[in-house]
């Protein structure tokens, strides 16, 4: 299976699922009003990723910014990884990059990881320029 790699766009964030490292990235903001078809070849692809895959994954948010509709699809990203968890016995570590002064940002990733207790869920804030 070939990676996924996204590039970033004035509405949607830069896509980078390694298949090699097993490190996949999500980075910049996600505000498309058409998040819908943004994300779907994203959870597509990573439904057969995980249908094969039986070893440790590490997902990276790194988001600046993101609407409502991009929230459902991480929400819904975050389920297949811990469908995996449960399913696969398997560790998957998720990163949450923030800015240290972004409350809200720092508030979504608290309320990701109280929502799946089976991931290896770090909230990471640091100054970010």
């Amino acid at each position: 299976m070939d990676s996924l790699l996204i590039k970033r766009e004035k509405y949607t964030p830069y896509v980078s699922f390694d298949v090699n490292t097993r490190v996949f990235n999500i980075e910049g903001e996600s505000y498309s009003d058409d998040s819908d078809t943004f994300y779907q070849p994203i959870t597509k692809w990573l439904k057969s990723y995980l249908a094969t895959n039986k070893k440790s994954v590490t997902l990276n948010f790194k988001l600046k910014y993101f609407n409502t509709r991009s929230s459902r699809a991480f929400f819904e990203i975050l389920e297949l990884l811990e469908e995996h968890v449960i399913h696969k016995n398997t560790k998957v570590i998720v990163n949450w990059y923030t800015n240290v002064k972004d409350v809200d940002i720092i508030e979504d990733g608290e309320n990701y990881k109280d929502s799946f207790d089976h991931l290896s869920f770090n909230i990471l804030s640091q100054h970010l320029v």
